[in-house]
């Protein structure tokens, strides 16, 4: 890999990469190289190889996408990825599919989950995961506020497994924390004089730790004289010196038992994420 520090997108997929090529991507994943997607499928990599890799894979910063598609490294790789998955924030996809995983390498899987703080979508179709292997990751949905979607599709759920994953779609969430310009939008939502309206943005957030704060400043009971004014002063500021609210906060700080300043700093989005299992199909928000 000669141009190691611009390669961005590897493809090797349908090789014969074996333990010891895996270990020498291992390495690479330790370099600077600013690697982004990771495409494996189709070779023979078992979990020797992929012990290897998880050294590099759990402090890489860069890698977005790996694909791991029938290598069949069975239940010891899939421990390894577990451990991979508690350690590492930055890969956002992950495709494991058709690797003969069951319930003892999917439950490692659903431990890191608990953990992990970047994954976005994680296929694990057509393994030999049961319903403990699939109550187990439903209970890790219920820990993990960020994963976006679950394919386990083509497995061996049955009825428990089935009503636990059910479970875990209607009343778990994935998280959002609010971009800027959103939270520009609550703020100015919670004016005293903007009124309840239904269509409201704030009808749409959750309000984490706590959300009794949401129904508090909705009807305004919350907010103080000093938040109103701030309020004011904000949206003047706004008008008279072309300054966004956001920006004036940052430079006057609401007080720490601020139930405005609590809004603006812990204010998500709640949304549902998809999960795929046979017999049953289930598709969130986006």
């Amino acid at each position: 890999f000669a141009n190691h520090k611009t390669l961005q997108v590897l493809n090797l997929s349908g090789n014969r990469i074996t333990d010891l090529g895996a270990a020498t991507l291992s390495s690479l994943l330790l370099t600077e190289c600013p690697l982004k997607e990771l495409d494996l499928s189709g070779n023979d990599i078992k979990a020797m190889g992929v012990q290897a890799m998880g050294g590099g894979l759990r402090v890489n910063s860069t890698l977005l996408s790996l694909n791991l598609v029938e290598n069949f490294f069975g239940d010891d790789g899939a421990v390894e990825l577990g451990w991979t998955l508690t350690y590492n924030s930055t890969l956002q996809v992950l495709n494991i599919k058709g690797n003969d995983i069951s319930n003892a390498g999917v439950g490692m899987i659903a431990t890191g989950l608990q953990k992990n703080e970047g994954l976005r979508h994680l296929i694990l179709a057509d393994n030999a995961i049961q319903d403990r292997g699939a109550c187990g990751l439903s209970d890790a949905l219920f820990a993990n506020t960020v994963l976006h979607s679950l394919d386990l599709r083509d497995n061996d759920i049955n009825t428990e497994g089935r009503e636990a994953l059910l479970d875990a779609t209607e009343l778990s969430f994935r998280c959002e924390h609010l971009s800027e310009d959103i939270k520009l939008a609550v703020a100015m939502g919670l004016h005293h004089r903007l009124g309840e309206q239904p269509e409201c943005f704030l009808q749409e957030v959750a309000i984490l730790p706590e959300n009794n704060y949401k129904q508090a400043i909705v009807s305004g009971k919350a907010l103080s004289a000093a938040d109103k004014a701030a309020m004011v002063r904000a949206e003047r500021a706004k008008k008279d010196e072309g300054r966004l609210p956001i920006s004036y906060f940052e430079e006057n700080p609401l007080s720490e038992e601020s139930p405005v300043r609590r809004i603006l700093e812990t204010a998500i989005h709640k949304r549902r994420r998809q999960v795929y299992f046979d017999g049953m199909e289930t598709d969130g928000q986006s």
